[in-house]
């Protein structure tokens, strides 16, 4: 007997905001490739980027009526998590409903207390795990000793099963089964906000870290790589077979092994596969012959986190990059004509308005093509989330509940809103310098991208909010 399984995946916020960019869920995706293997009926309803509304989410979940209702957590719209868990249980009281994702792989009790209607949590990467839980609600058995999960058991108890080995060899899994978000791509949802070609693609190269940044959630070290004839074979499928013309790799780090990244190149350049691609990489490894071949191969975008233009916060981070490496890899990336994005976290530990102004003249002096500026989340299990909260500068806990996100307190900030407000007058600083105006005033005149230009209005409306009284004060706005 096949079950119909449900995956849903999340609007990225619980208000309408738009994104820099909507790409197709990669992680249901692989899950949905397996479940399918098995001869399930799985179906996909990408909220992200269809953003319909609450009545419609809702018929769409009553209407299906599945056997299994499956979706990541993120800690950012726990409320809608918890909306989605009671709707898709108003729908089949007896419907298995998991929850996933790295947001919920460090906390699965917290995640089972906090929201009543889910059965189980998976934990780490959830390709096995669901293919497993899925065969145990076909065949009627229970969870106890499934791998990966933690769930609750009939008497109410919550189980903790033990963790479930990674994939080493991730040529084992089936490429993504991008056809179940087929209307996606058809209708061009898929996109990214520099990209004037619709619909775009991401892909997935290789999993884990080899690095242990402070702030992010990634908690499996382990790196493990795809061989590059296998990501060649796939950008050829969603070329050929999705239209697809642009395509970001998704790894949380592309450039680990660069050997391999560079033979990924030479392939790409051998077949003169005509793809445009993005990829993230450190600033140490940004030289000026990487650039060049990855270039040739048709990279339009090196993007790489510097963070903090303070070394201090840099160390505190755990970074192990330099500000000098940042702005050496930035110049190197110019240079060659390719765009540089960078992203920026504010608010970590040891900030102050002289670091925060510091960050912002090292992006002025430095001009990358594209910038994100984020308040830092101390995400659970997070190095910085224990420093603060044994510290005792953690304010708030992440709940469904919660009004604000939790934050890190600073001797210069006395509201969660202050830091919001910091972060927009960052924002001015930055996107209302000439170079900025000129450059995007220049995309959305050539009318490349309708999306960029409500964006930058977007953020613009935001960046001219009132600034904070104390922060002001401190620091001279």
């Amino acid at each position: 007997m096949s079950l119909h399984v449900v995956l849903i995946n999340p609007r990225a916020t619980d208000y309408p905001r738009i994104q820099q960019k909507s790409y197709a869920p990669l992680n249901l995706l692989y899950i949905g490739a397996l479940l399918e293997q098995d001869g399930h009926r799985v179906e996909v309803m990408d909220l992200n980027a269809t953003l319909v509304g609450d009545v419609e989410v809702k018929r769409l979940i009553d209407a299906a009526r599945a056997d299994v209702y499956a979706f990541p957590y993120f800690s950012e719209i726990a409320s809608q998590n918890l909306w989605l868990s009671e709707l898709c249980r108003a729908a089949n009281p007896a419907a298995w409903i998991v929850m996933g994702g790295p947001g919920a792989s460090p906390i699965p009790v917290q995640c089972l207390e906090q929201f009543p209607e889910v059965d189980a949590i998976v934990r780490g990467e959830g390709e096995w795990t669901m293919q497993e839980l899925v065969q145990r609600k076909e065949r009627g058995d229970g969870l106890h000793g499934c791998l990966g999960v933690t769930f609750r058991a009939d008497d109410g108890a919550i189980v903790q099963n033990e963790s479930r080995p990674v994939e080493n060899d991730l040529d084992r899994l089936p490429f993504p089964a991008h056809h179940l978000v087929q209307d996606c791509y058809d209708r061009g949802l898929y996109y990214a906000l520099l990209e004037a070609e619709r619909p775009v693609g991401g892909i997935v190269t290789s999993r884990g870290c080899p690095f242990s940044c402070g702030f992010c959630y990634n908690t499996v070290s382990r790196y493990r790589m795809r061989s590059p004839e296998g990501i060649l074979e796939e950008l050829t499928f969603m070329h050929e077979k999705l239209g697809v013309s642009f395509v970001e790799f998704n790894d949380i780090l592309f450039t680990a092994n660069r050997a391999r990244a560079e033979r990924v190149f030479e392939l790409l350049i051998a077949e003169k596969l005509p793809i445009r691609f993005a990829f993230k990489a450190r600033a140490p490894e940004i030289t000026d012959r990487f650039v060049s071949l990855a270039k040739q191969a048709g990279a339009v975008q090196i993007g790489f986190g510097v963070e903090s233009a303070d070394q201090d916060i840099l160390e505190r981070m755990n970074k192990k990059t330099t500000v000098e490496q940042c702005a050496r890899g930035i110049e190197i990336v110019r240079r060659h004509g390719v765009r540089c994005h960078t992203g920026y976290v504010l608010g970590y530990p040891g900030e102050t308005p002289d670091t925060l102004r510091t960050t912002v003249d090292f992006i002025v002096r430095t001009k990358p093509t594209t910038v994100t500026i984020d308040v830092l989340l101390p995400y659970p299990d997070t190095p910085v989330y224990h420093e603060a909260k044994a510290d005792g500068t953690l304010v708030g806990e992440w709940s469904p509940h919660m009004t604000e996100y939790p934050w890190v307190k600073l001797p210069w900030i006395r509201r969660r809103e202050d830091l919001e407000k910091a972060r927009n007058w960052a924002v001015s600083r930055v996107f209302f310098r000439p170079f900025y105006a000129a450059q995007f005033g220049s995309l959305i005149a050539r009318g490349m991208n309708g999306t960029l230009a409500r964006y930058m209005a977007q953020e613009t409306r935001l960046a001219v909010q009132p600034k904070l009284d104390l922060a002001t004060r401190a620091i001279g706005w």
